[in-house]
């Protein structure tokens, strides 16, 4: 799952202002967002987060 080991290594920038307008920020080395599919802005990805 390269999507989510680039999640858990980014270490994300959450902002939440409401559940509709949360702006999640991934950072993270050019190579591996190149094995991604170099996804652009704009690009929906599809994430599922859960309260642990």
């Amino acid at each position: 799952m390269p999507l989510l080991d680039a999640i858990l290594q980014a270490q994300p920038t959450i902002r939440v202002k409401s559940y509709a307008q949360t702006n999640i920020s991934i950072t993270m080395p050019k190579n591996r967002y190149e094995k991604m599919g170099r996804p652009q802005v704009g690009d929906k990805l599809q994430v599922d987060l859960k309260k642990i």
